[in-house]
């Protein structure tokens, strides 16, 4: 782990609303992974792998954020038009949500369409490339869009 200041605006406010601190006091700092500042060496322990990630939200995007950090490839689909819901949460930093941006760190993001027959060809093409398919939406859905679990276990046993 590496420990980074937080920039001086998030600083003083954590001081001033979370810690109560005095002035005096050092800026608090967080710990990152390695590999997660820019110059450091990514991990590799997950180096070759390629995530096709379905999820939303916090839990399956905080998990393929720690699975990137190890050295996964990250491919992020997302609706067209709208993106991941988490784009609209903020803070907010130069019109980008920062929670959006923490979260799919080191992801690659592509936007399709799973109800249109060309998006469901690109997304089959996808799945039979990668390791790992990741997806969090309610149950059932993903059988409604006519690629169940054993429909994409023919493409990619």
């Amino acid at each position: 782990m590496t420990r980074i200041p937080l920039p001086k605006f998030i600083a003083t406010r954590l001081c001033s609303v979370v810690y109560k601190c005095k002035e005096k006091r050092a800026p608090p700092t967080f710990l990152v992974p390695r590999g997660v500042i820019e110059g450091m060496e990514k991990p590799d322990a997950l180096l070759g792998i390629r995530v096709l990630d379905l999820s939303r939200v916090l839990a399956g995007p905080f998990l393929t954020m720690l699975l990137a950090d190890m050295g996964a490839e990250i491919i992020k689909l997302e609706v067209p038009g709208k993106g991941d819901d988490a784009r609209e949460f903020p803070p907010f930093l130069d019109g980008k949500s920062m929670y959006y941006v923490n979260l799919n760190r080191g992801k690659k993001s592509i936007t399709l369409n799973l109800k249109h027959p060309e998006g469901k060809r690109v997304f089959i093409e996808l799945v039979k490339q990668s390791d790992v398919l990741l997806e969090n939406f309610r149950p059932d859905t993903m059988e409604r869009l006519g690629l169940s679990y054993d429909h994409l276990k023919k493409v990619n046993p």
